[in-house]
C-alpha cells in the first residue's frame, strides 16, 4: 500500500457538476455517516466552500465540514455552535471521523477543487476575511434512521467561468506573460488550438524526463564507486544533456504557438 498524497485526492467527473457529486458521495456523506455514528448529539453536517487570495494564488478553493447539533444549522450561527467549535485541526470526534475519509487533506485547493468548486463560490474574497464572510454553505447532511444521511445543496452558481473549466489553477495554460495568473478562469481547453495543447505536453513530458533524472543522478552519487564512477557520470551527462535539448525545443515550440 502506497502512502497517502494529499493532492492525489481529486474530484472526478467529465463535469464540475460530476466532480462535486463524487466528493458528496464518496468523501462527505461516507464522513457524515460516521460522525453520526460517533458522535450522538451532531445532527447535521456542513459542507461550507470558498475561494480566496491565499498567499500565491487568487483562485484557491477550500472546503470545510461543519458537525452542528440542529437538524436546519442557520449561517453563520454555526460557526458558534458547532460542536467542538468547529475544530477539524485538533483531535475530537468530529475530526477523527473526518480524517478517517479524507486521510486529513480535503481536496487540492489550487486545482481540483477550482474544477469542482469554484463556480459556486463568492467572489473577490480574500484570506483577511473572516470565515464568517469568506465562506457560505454549500450543501446540508442530515442524521435519518440508523445513523445514515441525505444530502441536501443548498448552494448555486455564482461564477459562470468556473463551471466546467478544466483549465485552471497552477496547471492553468495559454495566459500571457503579462497576465495575472491567478486572477480568473483560463480560457477553456477546447478554445485552444491542438498544437497549443501538444506543445505544453511536450514541455510536461520533458520536465518529467529531467526530473527522474535528476533523481536518478542523486542516487548515483550517493551509492557509485571509484570502479565506475567515470562511465557512469559520463553516461549521466550525456542523458541530461539530451533531456535539456528536447526541453529547450519543446519550449520554444510552445511560445510560438501563443
Amino acid at each position: 500500500m502506497t502512502e497517502f498524497n494529499y493532492y492525489a485526492m481529486q474530484w472526478y467527473g467529465r463535469t464540475s457538476a460530476e466532480q462535486r457529486e463524487h466528493c458528496l458521495r464518496w468523501y462527505v456523506e461516507p464522513a457524515a455517516r460516521l460522525i453520526f455514528r460517533a458522535v450522538p448529539e451532531a445532527q447535521s453536517v456542513v459542507l461550507a466552500i470558498s475561494q480566496y487570495w491565499c498567499d500565491e494564488a487568487n483562485d484557491a478553493t477550500h472546503l470545510s465540514l461543519y458537525a452542528s447539533p440542529e437538524r436546519a444549522p442557520q449561517w453563520p450561527k454555526l460557526l458558534d455552535t458547532a460542536l467542538f467549535d468547529g475544530e477539524t485541526y485538533e483531535r475530537n470526534a468530529v475530526s477523527e471521523n473526518i480524517h478517517t475519509v479524507t486521510g486529513g487533506g480535503f481536496g487540492d485547493s489550487n486545482y481540483g477543487n477550482i474544477v469542482a468548486f469554484g463556480s459556486q463560490c463568492r467572489k473577490d474574497c480574500h484570506q483577511e476575511m473572516s470565515t464568517k464572510e469568506a465562506y457560505r454553505p454549500w450543501a446540508v447532511v442530515r442524521r435519518t434512521a440508523e445513523d445514515d444521511c441525505e444530502t441536501k445543496v443548498v448552494g448555486k452558481t455564482l461564477q459562470r467561468g468556473f463551471e466546467d473549466n478544466f483549465n485552471v489553477g497552477f496547471s492553468r495554460i495559454g495566459e500571457g506573460e503579462a497576465e495575472d495568473f491567478y486572477e480568473g478562469p483560463g480560457p477553456r481547453l477546447q478554445d485552444l488550438s491542438r498544437e497549443t495543447l501538444r506543445a505544453y505536453m511536450q514541455r510536461g513530458e520533458a520536465a518529467r524526463r529531467i526530473r527522474a533524472l535528476e533523481d536518478e543522478l542523486r542516487k548515483l552519487v550517493t551509492e557509485m564507486t571509484m570502479a565506475d564512477s567515470a562511465a557512469a557520470l559520463l553516461r549521466m551527462y550525456e542523458e541530461l544533456s539530451e533531456a535539456i535539448a528536447e526541453a529547450n525545443a519543446a519550449l520554444e515550440a510552445s511560445e510560438m504557438t501563443r
